[in-house]
């Protein structure tokens, strides 16, 4: 029924078939299955950090615990941050539904006088941004603007509220609402330090244009291309955020778009 899987000190035990797993679980009784999933996540967790592999285990530890229940005070916080981490990892893989499940259930091991504490701060950020991304994919555009908002309200710096922000304005393109993306894409490049005028007219464009042909003066294609990469966080996001009004603005707002080209030009 049981085998014997690994040599020596990694040898590990398995159901020889799954039904006779299937089988077992079933003669379990019910009210003690949670225990038996946490003390099974629990070893899961140990072994894996004594072997420094629990991003290779990540996702069999975090579905174990959250099968569990009665966990200790000293664990909540780290089973929180391995749901976050479960999260992330499906997001990267474009399995949103099981993200943000991960993602609620790390969310709610967080008291609320935890959230964005300075313990919790970079945690509960994640958390938040990362749920505004996958019920951004999942069209929930209320909840994109819940998470957002909750951001805004607790965020120590702009850049923080960047990628919740964006999940929110991609959430208002998809519903055509490109009056109100123009609006909140100029006014978070003017939190960022890129500031815009309110309306281009052609002395304002011949102006900027100058201005970016001032800029360039004296750099050949050569000097150009042994420019560093850009790292200035801030800058970096003011480029993303740019680059996704162009697209908005030739709908909405064809006026902006030279002077969006030109202050492209200017930051990198």
């Amino acid at each position: 029924l049981i085998i014997r899987t690994g040599l020596k000190s990694q040898s590990r035990y398995k159901f020889s078939h799954d039904k006779i797993q299937e089988a077992a679980y079933r003669l379990t009784p019910e009210i003690d299955r949670p225990m038996m999933h946490l003390q099974i996540g629990r070893i899961f967790l140990e072994d894996a950090k004594s072997h420094s592999n629990v991003d290779e285990n990540l996702f069999a530890i975090v579905d174990q615990l959250n099968h569990g229940k009665n966990y200790e005070e000293k664990e909540r916080i780290s089973f929180a941050r391995l749901n976050l981490a479960a999260g992330e990892r499906s997001i990267q893989s474009s399995a949103f539904i099981p993200a943000l499940s991960y993602l609620k259930v790390g969310l709610s091991m967080l008291k609320r006088n935890e959230l964005f504490s300075s313990e919790l701060y970079d945690t509960s950020l994640r958390l938040f941004s990362s749920i505004a991304e996958t019920e951004l994919v999942n069209g929930n555009t209320g909840e994109v603007e819940a998470a957002a908002a909750i951001i805004s309200k607790h965020a120590l710096r702009v850049i923080d509220t960047f990628p919740s922000q964006l999940s929110l304005l991609k959430a208002y393109s998809a519903h055509a609402n490109y009056d109100k993306v123009i609006s909140i894409g100029f006014d978070l490049l003017a939190k960022l330090g890129v500031r815009f005028p309110k309306s281009a007219g052609i002395p304002t464009i011949v102006r900027d244009l100058i201005k970016t042909k001032m800029s360039l003066r004296g750099k050949t294609d050569e000097k150009l291309k042994q420019l560093p990469n850009m790292e200035n966080e801030s800058k970096v996001a003011a480029m993303r955020m740019l680059s996704f009004l162009y697209g908005k603005c030739y709908i909405a707002r064809q006026d902006m778009m030279p002077l969006i080209t030109f202050r492209m030009i200017r930051l990198s």
